[in-house]
């Protein structure tokens, strides 16, 4: 397994997805108020870039991540860029988590809170999508 740090465009669908899991009421680990700061989408970002590091670390050791990252990390310098989730399509935000999330399986990662949110997200929307298929509705209950 490689791993990498994910781009601008990715992050900006998985901040969104964690908004989206947000405003759904389902949130673990990011406190109401800090969801509703004007710059937490930057700042959720800025945390996930730095699990993404993280892993880099983990996996390669940091002078390998200076030379993926370039001198100024992600975690430092990423800003969010809103994304339609209606335009893009919920199945692109998973699949965005599912990527990141992949980068991120290392070490003792995916025992964080910044992990589990993100997988728990990715779950529910995974979820949204599947229970409006009419085979779900179609199959047996119990």
């Amino acid at each position: 397994m490689s791993a990498f740090i994910v781009d601008d465009k990715t992050m900006d669908r998985c901040v969104t997805a964690i908004l989206i899991g947000a405003k759904s009421g389902a949130t673990e680990f990011l406190s109401v108020p800090f969801l509703y700061n004007p710059g937490a989408p930057s700042a959720i970002g800025r945390l996930l870039f730095a699990m993404n590091e993280a892993a880099i670390d983990d996996r390669y050791g940091d002078l390998a991540r200076e030379g993926i990252a370039g001198p100024t990390p992600p975690s430092c310098s990423y800003n969010y860029t809103p994304v339609s989730a209606h335009a893009l399509g919920l199945v692109q935000l998973v699949k965005s988590c599912d990527c990141l999330l992949y980068q991120c399986n290392e070490g003792d990662l995916p025992e964080s809170d910044v992990y589990r949110e993100l997988l728990a997200v990715r779950g529910r929307i995974s979820h949204s999508i599947v229970a409006k298929l009419p085979a779900y509705d179609a199959a047996v209950w119990g």
